[in-house]
């Protein structure tokens, strides 16, 4: 019973990382959007990007977040082309 459920859980987690390594479509051009002033000294700004939305893309606002201090460096999310087509990075700390 639980070989059945781990296998069972293995699959599952096996089609989340493809589903979320699935390349799609290019993404439009980035808008070109104003930055508003920060509400404080440890704010950085995350531009916006293009969001697939399972049929075409939609425009994601940009916004400020708090900067982490224990971390380096922001690396904003964006789209990658690879070998099987375009990706998304999404947005991590370094």
């Amino acid at each position: 019973m639980i070989k059945n459920l781990l296998a069972v859980l293995a699959v599952l987690v096996g089609m989340t990382t493809l589903a979320t390594a699935q390349p799609y479509p290019p993404p439009p051009a980035l808008y070109a959007e104003p930055i508003p002033r920060p509400p404080g000294p440890r704010y950085i700004w995350q531009p916006g990007h293009w969001q697939w939305n399972g049929f075409s893309y939609a425009w994601v606002r940009g916004r400020y977040l708090v900067a982490a201090p224990h971390y380096h460096r922001w690396v904003h999310g964006h789209w990658a082309n690879g070998p099987a087509g375009w990706v998304w990075v999404a947005p991590h700390w370094e």
